[in-house]
């Protein structure tokens, strides 16, 4: 089975995420589209065997983006294949995984082309005052309650067709079902609170590019613009990004 991924500097979740399911026998290969990462993503993904990296550049501030990151890995799926789609800040249930080696060896149930299935989604553990989730041996987060609602179901596991693409409703939404089902009990982790002060890195590096991008296209810095730390400045140089 094909398992199908978006990418954006997630440097620090790509190897619990990928190992966690890599070498299971029903995983054929792993697709990812990544968006531009700035951090080590991309190398990271790469020194998995099973894993290939198409770069698909992701405008943040476009509403839709998400969305059309979506559709544009559906492309990289051949019609009638079977796959399944999962985020960096998730992981399959054992049961889901039982479920997805199921389907790989039997086809889709009851002949559906969509089915949809369940999530449940986790803040993390943090100790009081501190901004830094808590990992566990892993490498994933500490859970500490469950948030939002439940079973949250998402249209994960298709069968491409040409009719298939996603929406936003606000959220991502795949359309184009010729018969959709849910099936429960196979959970997706969600873990909601991993982004944490540990990617402060990212922040300050994507700061320096704005502010780099707008010295090159000649603009005049902005009220909050301010000089990059030595270990940054790097960043702030327009010619490293065309490097």
């Amino acid at each position: 089975m094909l398992i199908l991924m978006q990418s954006l500097n997630e440097e620090k979740m790509v190897d619990p995420i990928i190992r966690d399911f890599h070498d299971l026998d029903w995983v054929s290969r792993i697709i990812v589209i990544d968006g531009g990462s700035q951090d080590f993503t991309v190398h990271k993904l790469r020194q998995w065997p099973k894993c290939k990296v198409y770069t698909h550049f992701y405008d943040r501030k476009y509403h839709s983006a998400q969305a059309m990151q979506r559709n544009i890995s559906l492309t990289y799926v051949p019609t009638d294949e079977i796959c399944f789609i999962l985020d960096f800040d998730e992981r399959m249930s054992d049961d889901l995984k039982s479920f997805l080696a199921d389907v790989d060896k039997n086809g889709m149930p009851d002949n559906a082309d969509i089915v949809c299935v369940s999530r449940i989604s986790y803040e993390s553990m943090r100790h009081e005052g501190s901004p830094f989730a808590l990992l566990d041996e892993n490498g994933f987060p500490i859970i500490s309650h469950t948030i939002g609602e439940y079973p949250d179901w998402q249209g994960r596991l298709l069968q491409k067709s040409s009719n298939m693409f996603f929406i936003n409703s606000p959220h991502h939404v795949l359309m184009g079902a010729r018969h959709q089902i849910v099936k429960g009990e196979s959970d997706i982790i969600h873990y909601h609170g991993k982004i944490d002060a540990r990617d402060r890195e990212n922040i300050e590096i994507l700061w320096a590019y704005t502010q780099a991008r707008r010295k090159e296209l000649g603009l005049k810095a902005d009220s909050f613009e301010t000089k990059l730390k030595p270990e940054f400045a790097k960043y702030g140089n327009f010619n490293h990004w065309n490097d």
